[in-house]
């Protein structure tokens, strides 16, 4: 008996025996980790109920899902989880994609660890034919620099994660380190070899020292500097890092900066 026939009969037995708990409703601002699996699981768990021929494929598909979300929530990285990660295949190469990004956007290290070892491409990112509200081109790399998720962007760059990859409008990782002021982060992109003068090609063309003068935040300015950031650089309305912390009355920026002129 494989996995998927053994958690169809326990679907059976829990709804036999009454146990009929409600599909999760709409997920809080944060989903959880069994939310997140749930969510991922339920698309391509009914489409094969379909395919079986099963009556009721949506609660079929929901039981299953439960029991894959239970059991990976609890241990995403014990044998149990990975076995029916695999067997279900959760779509290797395009759900579980996603389910990936959103682990790593809402910071939970040990799914993302679960989702690699199950065989999910570390460099997905999204595109134009998925619906998302983050962009194109973004990895599980950028989008937990972003949200300052500093364990997720450690085991993805151990990972093999490209730390220079950009996105549609050229961003990477260090930018969104530098921007937001997630120092230990940058460090770290900056310990694997981020490339420190990356330019986008967006309307700005922001350097990460740019980027960091801007906002303010005097440690990654300094940090950026002491790996050699070109403070020299002119973005497309030909201001530099220590232009715009003038213009933006950044006092202890403008002071590193001018320190190196």
């Amino acid at each position: 008996m494989n996995n998927y026939t053994l958690i169809f009969t326990l679907s059976i037995f829990l709804l036999i025996s009454g146990c009929t708990t409600a599909p999760p409703s709409q997920s809080p601002r944060k989903p959880t980790t069994k939310q997140l699996i749930y969510e991922a699981c339920m698309p391509s768990a009914e489409k094969r109920a379909k395919t079986d021929g099963k009556e009721t494929p949506q609660l079929v598909a929901h039981y299953y899902c439960q029991v894959v979300a239970g059991i990976c929530a609890k241990t995403p990285e014990e044998d149990a989880c990975q076995s029916l990660l695999m067997d279900y295949e959760l779509e290797i190469n395009k759900r579980s994609a996603s389910l990936l990004f959103a682990a790593a956007k809402f910071g939970d290290h040990r799914l993302v660890e679960a989702m690699i070892n199950a065989g999910v491409n570390v460099e997905y990112s999204t595109s134009s034919t998925r619906n998302t509200q983050i962009g194109i081109g973004w990895t599980p790399l950028m989008i937990s620099v972003a949200e300052g998720n500093e364990e997720v962007a450690s085991v993805l760059i151990k990972s093999g994660a490209n730390v220079n990859a950009k996105n549609k409008l050229g961003r990477t990782s260090l930018m969104f380190a530098s921007k937001y002021g997630f120092y230990s982060i940058a460090k770290m992109l900056l310990e694997n070899n981020a490339n420190i003068d990356a330019i986008p090609n967006d309307k700005d063309g922001w350097t990460a020292i740019i980027a960091g003068a801007y906002e303010g935040h005097d440690d990654i300015v300094n940090l950026l500097m002491l790996y050699g950031a070109d403070t020299k650089i002119q973005d497309k309305n030909g201001k530099t890092a220590l232009m715009w912390a003038e213009n933006q009355g950044n006092t202890k920026i403008i002071e590193l900066l001018k320190a190196t002129r």
